[in-house]
């Protein structure tokens, strides 16, 4: 607080701050949507595959998953859909330094939460020529979209 009443910081949000010499970058809202449910949030659904460059979704609101023990007593920023699901270590990753569902996860979300078929089918496909998924892993995601989704 003394930082920021000198001018070093700027305020970002409530108990959120920013060094005014450190650049910002496009992907300064997804780091403080980890940040702002008490460092418990995970990038998900639609803004995960955005941010995996998986597919030609454009998300309107930055999608996060936090814990189903979360007790959030802020009210959510309107730029954000909080989701609550308890992620196991194996479903969290790291890109650019922020906090992030894997590949795998984020194709489940989106089948789950109905983005457009077309979408997914685009997600799987950059996923499994990139290397992301396994054959296994791209197999079982496909059978799961065919059985939500249908064939369309």
């Amino acid at each position: 607080v003394v930082l920021a009443m000198r001018g070093d910081l700027d305020r970002v949000a409530h108990g959120l701050y920013r060094f005014r010499t450190i650049p910002t970058t496009m992907r300064d809202q997804l780091m403080e949507a980890t940040l702002w449910p008490r460092r418990l949030g995970v990038i998900s659904h639609d803004t995960a595959l955005d941010l995996w460059d998986l597919c030609d979704v454009n998300p309107s609101k930055v999608h996060v998953t936090v814990p189903k023990v979360a007790k959030l007593r802020r009210a959510t920023p309107r730029a954000y859909r909080v989701h609550q699901r308890n992620l196991e270590q194996v479903d969290i990753a790291r890109c650019e330094g922020i906090a992030v569902v894997t590949v795998g996860r984020a194709i489940l979300d989106a089948i789950e939460t109905n983005v457009a078929p077309h979408l997914v089918d685009q997600a799987l496909d950059n996923a499994r020529q990139r290397g992301l998924l396994s054959k296994r892993q791209g197999a079982q995601i496909a059978e799961q979209r065919v059985a939500k989704q249908g064939t369309a």
